[in-house]
């Protein structure tokens, strides 16, 4: 999406098209950043570079959602990993943390 008053729409959707085309997907993932398009595993440009590209193909064909979509799922998520530091940084159990984020997150999923 690009905001109504962006300083240069055109440039900003040729931007979004490039990084979504499949010359910008083959770039990022030269760089070291997982194909997000099927297609960049057949390219011979990224599999001439990368050793497992046939294991990492059938992850991306075979790969899940780890979680079901729905309309407070960000906001969920944020909850989560606020109390998940939490307890890395020794001020909440697993339980207490789970708790409260049990706690934070059920109204927005009602």
């Amino acid at each position: 999406m690009v905001p109504g008053n962006a300083d240069n729409v055109r440039m900003s959707w040729n931007f979004i098209r490039y990084m979504s085309s499949k010359e910008g997907v083959l770039n990022q993932s030269l760089s070291g950043n997982n194909p997000v398009r099927a297609s960049v595993y057949d390219m011979p440009e990224y599999r001439d570079g990368v050793q497992f590209v046939e294991v990492m193909r059938n992850i991306f064909k075979y790969g899940r959602k780890l979680f079901p979509g729905f309309d407070s799922f960000a906001e969920v998520r944020d909850i989560i990993g606020e109390e998940m530091q939490r307890v890395i940084l020794g001020e909440k159990t697993a339980e207490a943390a789970m708790e409260a984020a049990t706690k934070k997150a059920q109204p927005l999923l009602e």
